[in-house]
């Protein structure tokens, strides 16, 4: 099985996470260990600090080891901190990133088109997926922003953690570019109903290292009586292939 973990996290906090790994190189040999050959990852800095500082950390530091994929964080394009749009962009082009992060409440923002519209009209062309920690149960952002910004490729990574399915499921079953990271779809049965109904395609394995352990959410996936086609597109495949399909 080809593991590419859709949402790890590196660098120190300014509260230890007693499982953190302090830097890149510690993240790449953890996640090695346990069997996870490439991983989608963030910077500390990214929404404890700036957005500029973790996206130029998580370049530098992630540069020696091909396994970590890096993301940048994004801000509105209104205050112009990120430069304007095509300049985003174009950084972003020459820096190899095909992914990017929101933290609407880190950096005190609303995830909508009148705060995002600039940049969501421009990543929706191109498919460039945008990833959102959902916490708890603040759904109606999300169900706002999918409702007017059709086309997004939006990887929602959830928190709750006895299950958020009355809230995500008839976002996934109107929104066909809607994702799940996989890290908290961890209730007894629930998988195989997901993918039954909606397809192995929408679910991306995500550890969200260090707020779980890097293997808990292993052990659902490989557990849950999937076939194995579906396991192994859940595990990386269908990561592999949203990267890919990104035109930066």
């Amino acid at each position: 099985m080809q593991w590419f973990d859709c949402h790890a996290e590196f660098g120190r906090r300014v509260v230890p996470n007693p499982i953190q790994c302090p830097t890149a190189g510690a993240l790449a040999q953890l996640l090695g260990a346990i069997g996870v050959g490439q991983a989608l990852v963030t910077h500390a800095a990214h929404y404890e600090q700036h957005p500029a500082v973790g996206n130029a950390r998580v370049i530098a530091e992630t540069r020696e080891y091909p396994s970590l994929a890096p993301t940048w964080a994004i801000l509105p394009p209104h205050t112009e901190e990120m430069g304007t749009v095509d300049a985003f962009l174009s950084a972003m082009a020459a820096a190899g990133v095909r992914a990017l992060w929101a933290y609407p409440e880190k950096h005190r923002y609303l995830l909508d088109m009148t705060t995002l519209g600039p940049l969501i009209d421009a990543l929706i062309p191109r498919r460039v997926p945008l990833f959102v920690k959902v916490e708890g149960e603040r759904w109606q952002p999300i169900a706002d922003l999918l409702r007017d910004a059709p086309g997004l490729r939006l990887v929602c990574v959830t928190t709750a953690l006895w299950g958020d399915d009355r809230f995500f499921r008839p976002l996934l079953a109107r929104y066909p570019d809607l994702l799940l990271a996989t890290s908290t779809l961890f209730v007894e049965g629930q998988l195989p109903p997901l993918v039954e109904r909606y397809g192995a395609h929408r679910l991306l394995y995500g550890s969200s290292f260090p707020d779980r352990q890097p293997g808990a959410s292993l052990l659902p996936l490989l557990h849950c009586g999937l076939p194995e086609a579906a396991i192994a597109a859940i595990a990386g495949g269908n990561l592999r292939l949203l990267l890919a399909e990104a035109r930066i």
